[in-house]
């Protein structure tokens, strides 16, 4: 979106969202850029919208994808002021329904 210079207006979509889901946080590195978009974003959301992050990755290893530890604190201060956290153990469910290869 920011190449088309669009980015703009498609952050003005997602702040009129009543839930916003974010699979996989963390999974990828951001650029500095990205780390800073997305700070914005979750600022921008912050009291205003549900969200819903999934990740594999401890609060403590956060810095690893945003590359900042002061605006990952301020993240996370942000993230987790009304938020209940589900810790999920186990077993990956596409792995349990994985089909044997014959």
């Amino acid at each position: 979106a920011r190449k088309q210079y669009q980015l703009t207006t498609f952050q003005k979509k997602l702040t009129k969202a009543k839930l916003i889901v974010i699979d996989e946080l963390g999974y990828i590195p951001f650029s500095k850029e990205g780390s800073e978009h997305l700070f914005q974003f979750f600022s921008d959301m912050y009291e205003r919208s549900s969200l819903i992050v999934t990740t594999n990755l401890e609060f403590s290893d956060w810095t690893t994808f945003m590359g900042n530890t002061t605006m990952t604190s301020a993240l996370l201060d942000r993230f987790t002021h009304h938020c209940e956290i589900l810790t999920l153990n186990g077993e990956s469910y596409r792995f349990k329904q994985r089909q044997p290869i014959a």
